[in-house]
């Protein structure tokens, strides 16, 4: 029997498993440390690393640790609706036999301390908080994608994220660059919604320049992120961006399919919760004759956010905020 020693862990803002993206590359612009223990904090461990981009990252599920893992021949993966049972190598499951993770990730940068202490800042990360990593390996493009071969995906559908369409917002939102450009999302929101997001203790301004952060003060000039400093506008630009981008990547199970959905998650040590409207077919055809009766543009208002054969949702934020306690 092998005994796993974990030679570090995973610091980031999300602690909640129903808040992680399905792979980390689908909300790539998350950055999380990869906190090195002695003796690999020394820096000869980390000696040449900074000159690879990519990084293969091994790791624990550790919250997902059952007995019944070491026995689980079939599971349920949520894109086939969580009804439909695979093998569990056919699957990238985090329920698995040894409860290892795989991950690939974009190295930022390689940080070494004061103290001497060497650590990674990566981007593209879809583990958890404290998360044990048990292993890290450089990304070879020639030795670790397929060369000149066809790569079936089997029943895995390749999600349409970032893909050319039209971001819809319900009322007024100046400011776009906050918003993911996810297919089938219209956002019921307002600036003031996500206004909680700039008090939370989550520490990110050390992630951007000087230069980033002079232009938020000048995008985000309007009232009420006019008054904020440069440290909060920072947490309230890039925490937006990440949990708008998570929502909006639609973390519930396949299977819940009601027509209005509350839903809730913890992120950067706060308490988020929406509401999320599926709308119907005949509701999708009233909001087009509603847009081509203020002559906008038909092929460009609907064509590109219905052509996946997603259902339109409709996505408002009700509460951002220190976590909610029911009294006894």
């Amino acid at each position: 029997m092998f005994a796993l020693k974990p030679i570090g862990k995973i610091n980031s803002l999300l602690t909640d498993k129903f808040s992680m993206p399905r792979q980390g590359s689908l909300n790539n612009e998350l950055i999380c440390k990869v906190e090195l223990l002695p003796p690999y904090n020394n820096p000869q461990a980390v000696a040449e690393l900074q000159g690879f981009s990519h990084l293969w990252l091994i790791g624990v599920f550790h919250a997902n640790v059952q007995e019944a893992n070491a026995q689980r021949l079939m599971v349920r993966p949520p894109r086939l609706g969580g009804n439909q049972r695979v093998g569990v190598f056919a699957s990238r499951s985090s329920f698995r036999p040894n409860n290892l993770s795989l991950s690939l990730v974009t190295l930022k940068e390689v940080k070494i301390d004061a103290q001497g202490k060497a650590s990674l800042i990566i981007q593209g990360c879809d583990l958890i908080d404290q998360t044990p990593i048990v292993d890290i390996k450089p990304y070879l493009p020639f030795a670790d994608a397929p060369q000149e071969q066809e790569v079936k995906t089997g029943y895995v559908q390749t999600p349409q994220v970032n893909v050319e369409t039209k971001i819809q917002v319900k009322g007024e939102f100046p400011s776009f660059s906050l918003l993911p450009q996810v297919a089938g999302v219209v956002w019921d929101l307002q600036p003031r919604d996500l206004l909680p997001l700039s008090e939370s203790t989550y520490a990110c301004q050390e992630f951007f320049t000087a230069q980033e952060q002079q232009l938020w003060q000048e995008e985000f000039n309007y009232t009420p992120f006019s008054t904020l400093t440069q440290e909060q506008l920072a947490k309230l630009v890039y925490l937006s961006r990440i949990l708008l981008k998570l929502i909006a990547l639609n973390p519930k199970p396949a299977y819940k399919e009601q027509e209005v959905l509350h839903l809730g998650m913890k992120f950067a040590g706060l308490e988020v919760q929406w509401q999320e409207k599926t709308i119907k077919e005949q509701e999708k055809t009233s909001k087009e004759q509603e847009n081509n009766s203020k002559g906008q543009n038909e092929e460009r208002e609907t064509s590109r956010l219905f052509n996946y054969h997603q259902p339109l949702r409709e996505i408002r934020i009700t509460y951002i905020g220190k976590e909610e306690t029911v009294d006894d």
